[in-house]
């Protein structure tokens, strides 16, 4: 799948949502979907990729039939054919796949959910037939599996960060290639209450040749505004059972840390710290299910891939990966506002979970005791993460997360959502209620607001200028409008300056915005020589204001995009935005800085085993370290590269780049001239090599190295007395990391692992170590 992974780049959320749902055909349907009786047999195949045993001949045969993308429902270029069956215990699904030129096929040895750059197929359900969430479970041909939980209330989004326990297993044959899942019911959640269930499904099969075509059991339609009620419906399920069996995942750790005050000192050595944990997993009923852990080990053994953090006033966003807050997840998700970013949740000593779906009704609740308070706190202009503490030591604060969403109709929603942390002196509580709403097969609206009051400890009030007692509100709407080949938008956003979700993400408050966008799209479907098969365009603008009513900036988006062979794809175009910033340097209330910058994202395979992506901004730019103008030039550079079945490599490199002009600037209350030229040079790259020994055993390095290069006569701080602020002349530091992994599954596993960090002095070509941690963790599901 992985068709919004190009979204990534943008930012402008609410105008691209209108623009994915005319461009990748993601309504209520107009026709009644094909449906199929599922085969239930006693025995359960042996799971090897071959489809020669006797249950398959029995098995439910379901053809796909259908290209949905280039092509729009149009007849499929090359056979597949899938089977069904179930035995009580799990969902069983064998696929054959015919290729005209099998020696065309892509298919490497890849770590889990890394497979979408190969040939991949698989099946996903609906569960619920809901037709609102779903799940996924893809393979490619060297049996390498991927994994989502997907949602479709209002446009596709999935979440790879879910994973699961399943089987699967791929051959290459003389003709393409086979593939056979199981996924056990223990897996998965849905109704039991009738012998005879229904499930929503489709048959998926990814080729990607000179473009990537997809094909699918079901028939797709561009003027639909959802894809899961297009699907197939699949009858039968008798005697199968939603879980109520118990997994539970004991953890060891063990870790060293060592480090050294010079380079040249001798290191330091750590005390060794082993530590135990547990998780469990229990099915409470038939739509419930607990999760619990203690002392549970969230550290992440692999290295977060960051962006440059440079000239940048908002704090970087990470995803969550952890186990325990993965599952379920999308229980506590509300509809516009992100209320509840778990990674705030920093070292836990436990956590409880109930999440549920019984008929229309889904929930979740969730408490955890973190021995650190770490949140977000936002302004107008900027945010920042903050912990606290009590004379130098964190605080520990309780968390509780309580999310009720009820179905309504055929795609509507409401729900309610409360959270809430405190510690010593601490507290903040958000309570929120939201919805979704359809007018019309392609007219929706999309509605939360939500409240939020707060209580800080007298030393963060005093340290951050915050009152001691603060609350506010937040709204959001969004109206949107899509068809295949045109759609529209508008979002209106008005979020309180004392606002604050200290248990989610909301990176920026004091604001009140409005957003009208749209755009159009063309489908070059009847000549398959051109290299372009889609392309189109859209646009926006946006204003805001600060509550107390004074202008903040405006906004002005307008690209063109198209879509080609090669699996290409582009959108460029300008954008101009005038924003208020206010600093030291400048006036009294900030000043409005108008600029205008030439924006495009480009991707494309130039042969099977290679990918690269471009995303660049050209033009002026706001320097905050100075108040002025700049002249900027980014560039972030992604490649992918597959040696051969074993090895691959991904590097990522950011590149920022500003030059300022000459002034005579006020500084500390005297005039200073400052000469123009390059303020800073900025680079990092994460250079990621993984060799794939087999489906269970992996070797990586990862080395990550930030340089920036400044001209400290440039910056105003530096000619200011007064200035807490001294930009160095140069920067530079380094990590690497060096991790083995022996995966049974995504809860089974060996992580044993080095990694250090160090700077490069001033002047100094040589690299220095000052930090080095030597690490090993172990973990084993039991299911009972």
């Amino acid at each position: 799948m992985h068709q919004l992974t190009w979204l990534n780049k943008i930012k402008n959320t609410a105008l691209w949502t209108a623009i994915l749902a005319s461009s990748l055909s993601v309504s209520m349907h107009t026709w009644a979907a094909d449906k199929f009786t599922l085969s239930k047999q006693q025995d359960a195949p042996t799971i090897d990729g071959k489809l020669d045993e006797p249950m398959w001949k029995l098995a439910t045969p379901i053809e796909l039939k259908y290209e949905n993308n280039p092509g729009n429902g149009i007849a499929a270029p090359v056979k597949t054919i899938g089977y069904l069956y179930q035995d009580g215990q799990a969902l069983h699904i064998a696929l054959r796949a015919y290729d005209p030129q099998p020696e065309n096929i892509r298919g490497s040895l890849r770590a889990h959910d890394k497979i979408w750059q190969d040939d991949n197929m698989g099946i996903i359900l609906d569960t619920f037939n809901d037709e609102r969430n779903a799940y996924l479970f893809f393979v490619n041909p060297k049996g390498a599996q991927s994994d989502a939980i997907i949602n479709d209330d209002n446009g596709w989004r999935e979440d790879d960060a879910w994973d699961a326990i399943w089987h699967s297993a791929a051959q290459l044959t003389d003709d393409g290639w086979t593939a056979e899942i199981s996924i056990p019911f223990a897996a998965l959640r849905f109704k039991d209450e009738q012998d005879i269930q229904r499930w929503g499904f489709t048959l998926w099969r990814n080729y990607p040749r000179e473009v990537r075509h997809q094909l699918a059991s079901y028939q797709g339609d561009r003027d639909s505004t959802c894809s899961l009620c297009l699907y197939n419906k699949l009858d039968g399920f008798e005697g199968a059972k939603a879980s109520n069996n118990i997994q539970v995942t004991p953890t060891a750790t063990i870790k060293r840390s060592d480090g050294k005050a010079t380079s040249n000192d001798s290191w330091s050595n750590g005390d060794s710290e082993q530590d135990l944990g547990l998780d469990l997993r229990w099915g409470m009923t038939q739509n419930s299910v607990l999760n619990l852990t203690i002392n549970p080990d969230f550290s992440q053994v692999e290295a977060d891939s960051t962006e440059l953090d440079i000239n940048n006033t908002f704090a970087l966003y990470t995803r969550e990966k952890r186990p325990f807050f993965l599952d379920g997840a999308d229980n506590f998700k509300t509809s516009r506002l992100n209320l509840v970013h778990t990674r705030n949740i920093n070292q836990p000593d436990y956590g409880v979970k109930v999440t549920g779906k019984s008929g229309a009704h889904s929930y979740g609740v969730l408490t955890a005791k973190d021995q650190q308070t770490s949140f977000l706190l936002p302004s107008a202009q900027g945010s920042r993460n903050i912990t606290l503490t009590d004379n130098g030591a964190s605080l520990t604060s309780t968390n509780h997360l309580l999310r009720y969403k009820n179905d309504l109709g055929n795609r509507d929603n409401i729900g309610f959502f409360v959270s809430h942390r405190d510690a010593d002196d601490y507290r903040n509580t958000v309570v929120s209620g939201d919805g979704n709403h359809w007018f019309s097969k392609q007219d929706s609206l999309q509605y939360q607001v939500a409240y939020s009051k707060s209580d800080n400890p007298l030393q963060e009030a005093l340290d951050y200028g915050l009152e001691q007692s603060q609350s506010d509100h937040a709204i959001e709407l969004n109206y949107s409008h899509s068809q295949k080949d045109y759609n529209y938008c508008a979002t209106y956003t008005d979020i309180g300056e004392d606002f604050r979700a200290d248990l989610g993400f909301i990176g920026q408050v004091d604001y009140k915005k409005l957003l009208i966008g749209g755009g159009q799209t063309f489908y070059n479907d009847d000549d398959k020589t051109q290299f372009v098969n889609r392309y189109g365009y859209f646009a926006s603008a946006q204003s805001s204001q600060n509550q107390a009513g004074e202008k903040l900036g405006h906004n002005v988006d307008v690209r063109g995009f198209i879509n080609g062979k090669k699996q290409a794809f582009a959108n460029f175009g300008f954008m101009n935005n005038e924003s208020l910033y206010d600093s030291q340097y400048n006036r009294d209330g900030g000043e409005l800085y108008n600029h205008t910058q030439f924006v495009s994202y480009s991707s494309i395979n130039p042969t099977a085993d290679l990918k690269l992506q471009f995303f660049t901004r050209i033009g002026k730019q706001i320097d905050y370290a100075n108040a002025q103008l700049a002249d900027q030039f980014y560039l972030h550079t992604t490649i992918n590269y597959q040696f051969n079945q074993h090895f691959a490599l991904t590097f990522n490199n950011y590149f920022n780049r500003l030059d300022v002009d000459a002034q005579q600037a006020m500084v500390g209350g005297k005039s200073v001239n400052i000469e123009g030229g390059r303020l800073f040079r900025a680079s990092k790259s994460d250079l990621n090599m993984a060799y794939q020994f087999d489906q269970k055993n992996q070797l990586k390095l990862i080395v990550q190295y930030t340089d920036i290069d400044r001209n400290p006569l440039l910056y105003k701080a530096n000619h200011d007395s007064d200035s807490n602020n001294d930009y160095s002349a140069e920067t530079r530091f380094f990590s690497t990391q060096l991790l083995y992994t022996y995966k049974i599954n995504p809860q089974s596993l060996v992580y044993v692992g080095y990694s250090d960090s160090g700077y490069q002095p001033q002047g100094d070509d040589s690299l220095h170590r000052d930090r080095r941690t030597f690490f090993a963790k172990f973990s084993y599901a039991w299911q009972g």
